[in-house]
């Protein structure tokens, strides 16, 4: 293993798994790389020490659920007195959080996107009621 610089987090085997272990804004961060080898886990950690650099690495945005997200998006239109408010609280009701609910936000893949348009087209639902919420850009 090359000696790297303090700081520079590192590479440990807990089990039968290798782990990275570093440091980002003063806090230490773990997790599992599912990598098999030191060499791919060593590779993950320089991916991720570089993107702490560029400033792009966000701790903890793989572990956000569709329910906190929804609940963001609620508390924005309140915040903003959005006039369609009751509108989108009945959507993500009755539409999207029963399809939804629970999942990573990170793990939602554009398959999952599909599968939900093809559900609520076989329900009925006119394509245009399918899309994003009035006012907001289409995805």
């Amino acid at each position: 293993m090359p000696k790297y610089r303090r700081g520079d987090g590192s590479v440990f085997k807990r089990g039968r798994k290798f782990w990275l272990s570093y440091y980002v804004d003063g806090r230490r961060v773990r997790e599992s790389t599912e990598a098999q080898t030191p060499k791919e886990a060593r590779t993950l950690l320089q991916k991720k020490l570089g993107e702490r650099a560029t400033g792009s690495l966000v701790v903890g945005a793989d572990k956000v659920t569709y329910d906190e997200l929804a609940a963001g998006f609620l508390a924005d239109y309140r915040a903003n007195g959005r006039r369609t408010l009751r509108n989108a609280e009945m959507r993500l009701r009755l539409h999207l959080t029963p399809f939804f609910s629970g999942q990573r936000a990170h793990a939602t893949t554009p398959a999952d996107v599909t599968a939900y348009i093809a559900h609520r087209q076989g329900e009925g639902a006119p394509n245009g009621t399918i899309g994003p919420l009035p006012g907001e850009p289409p995805a």
